[in-house]
């Protein structure tokens, strides 16, 4: 999936995440490439009552939850804090 729209704290976000990409497995793995062409890989789920996705990354163990605000076949919208608070919008690539 890439990102079709982000935001940072409620404002568009400027930067350039064209390159960025994310893909869901169906085996519970995924893999991202970062704006800068670097791959990070792990495992993700939802929680109990799928509200939230929770990524795993295989090297460090950092985990990342993204709160799902949005779920259809065609788009994902999700937001979730690091420093501030972010809010993507992600079709399929």
């Amino acid at each position: 999936m890439e990102i079709s729209e982000a935001k940072i704290n409620g404002a568009e976000d400027q930067s350039d995440l064209s390159q960025y990409r994310i893909k869901l497995n169906t085996d519970d793995s995924y893999t991202t490439t970062e704006a800068d062409g670097t791959n990070n890989a792990g495992t993700w789920t939802f929680n109990s009552d799928a509200t939230k996705a929770i990524l795993t990354d295989a090297a460090s163990n950092a985990v990342l939850e993204f709160v799902i605000v949005k779920l259809t076949t065609s788009e994902l919208k999700v937001n979730f804090t690091l420093i501030v608070l972010l809010e993507w919008t992600l079709v399929p690539a």
